[in-house]
């Protein structure tokens, strides 16, 4: 009878020092996860921001000139919504960022000759000078007259 004592002992013994080791492996490897886990994040993050930062970089001041006119469309849902476009003296078409991502009410300003100031790319293709605005810093009425845009041939014909 004392021998199974001691052998229920021993394994009682035994079966904590498992369960201990690996309670203590489970834990280490959660640790370990978490840290992986918070590590990467941190990359991500700082993958991000370097690569706003390179964005932000690449933009440049823009300061265009030209006539804003407003323009409804309609998506393949059915969903309505208004466009802006700038449209140079050259004939050269600008989309503005959205009415509320420009902040700044661009409906005042339709129909009028203005300079809009803000931030983008800008970079010249086969088929002509693109520009992209990201951001408007401000728009003003220009003084001079606002006059529809002519193709540039035509203009080269007067």
């Amino acid at each position: 009878m004392q021998r199974k004592v001691m052998l229920l002992a021993a394994m009682g013994i035994l079966a904590m020092a498992t369960s201990a080791v690996l309670a203590e492996k489970v834990e280490g490897k959660a640790g370990k996860t978490k840290e992986m886990k918070a590590e990467k994040a941190a990359k991500a993050e700082k993958a991000e921001k370097g690569m706003r930062a390179d964005k932000a970089k690449s933009m440049q001041d823009l300061f265009l000139t030209g006539v804003i006119s407003k323009d409804e469309k309609t998506n393949a849902k059915g969903e309505k919504s208004t466009v802006y476009v700038l449209t140079d003296d050259a004939g050269v078409v600008t989309n503005l960022p959205k009415a509320e991502k420009a902040g700044v009410k661009l409906e005042d300003f339709v129909g009028g000759k203005v300079t809009v100031v803000g931030k983008g790319m800008k970079h010249e293709t086969k088929d002509g000078t693109k520009i992209m605005v990201k951001v408007i810093t401000s728009v003003e009425k220009s003084d001079e007259k606002a006059e529809p845009a002519e193709a540039p041939a035509e203009k080269a014909a007067e």
